[in-house]
């Protein structure tokens, strides 16, 4: 696989308390062989954590940022993204209801963020997670934002994807033109339960997945492990980039 990968830096918190723990995790991701790293909230120093991952040549392909900032503040919020040299301002989690009502708020404020932003080169990309796979009227939660918003981009997440029930690489497809970020997330099923995994350990179909990526545009593919278990994070990001390189 020749395109670039990263790391959703979710996976690798509890090692960015400290400057000198950023640099470090920065310089693990570089060495294992990533090139971007997703933000996962709001920084406290915006140009301090830029140039740690400029000095280590790790480009900052998005962000989960505060949506909350973006709404109030869109002047803001784009500085903090120019610092960072990225024009990805992403939302990770939107508690949205089974009603329309509550849908056709989020619709109405995503459009609104991304239209605020759009003037200075910026894209507003929106991360699902399992409850944007259930019906509202006949469609899924997540088939409304889709239809109903304007440019607005998605942090598609294959793992909830799975949980939520649907064709992942339908979605894939459907998202064509609007998917800039592309979460890699393996999904284990065991006997009782199912778990999160590094890439390949679990049951996505990989092959296909990324097929069907290369066909419709996605520019950033992004590694993200919620839980690494037992195991070192820097460990399971390694043996996931090694299998992707194998795709």
């Amino acid at each position: 696989m020749n395109k670039k990968v990263g790391v959703q830096l979710y996976t690798v918190r509890d090692f960015l308390n400290t400057d000198d723990e950023i640099m470090n995790t920065f310089k693990k991701l570089k060495d294992i062989g990533y090139d971007n790293i997703q933000t996962h909230c709001a920084l406290k120093n915006y140009d301090t954590f830029s140039k740690m991952a400029s000095d280590v040549g790790l480009e900052i392909c998005g962000t989960f940022d505060d949506f909350e900032m973006m709404q109030t503040d869109a002047e803001k919020s784009i500085e903090n993204h120019k610092k960072l040299n990225t024009k990805i301002m992403g939302l990770a989690y939107a508690d949205i209801k089974e009603n329309m009502d509550s849908v056709n708020s989020y619709i109405n404020k995503f459009n609104t963020v991304a239209k605020n932003i759009e003037p200075y080169g910026m894209k507003f990309a929106y991360h699902n997670h399992a409850n944007e796979f259930i019906k509202v009227k006949g469609k899924t939660i997540l088939d409304h934002l889709i239809d109903e918003t304007q440019n607005v981009s998605f942090c598609f997440d294959t793992y909830w994807a799975q949980v939520g029930g649907v064709d992942i690489r339908a979605y894939i497809k459907k998202l064509t033109g609007r998917l800039d970020i592309l979460h890699l997330k393996d999904f284990k099923r065991t006997r009782d339960a199912y778990t999160y995994a590094a890439i390949g350990d679990g049951n996505l179909n990989w092959e296909g997945i990324m097929y069907e990526a290369g066909c419709t545009e996605v520019k950033y593919y992004v590694v993200e492990q919620d839980k690494c278990y037992d195991e070192n994070p820097f460990d399971a990001l390694k043996r996931s980039r090694e299998y992707i390189e194998k795709l």
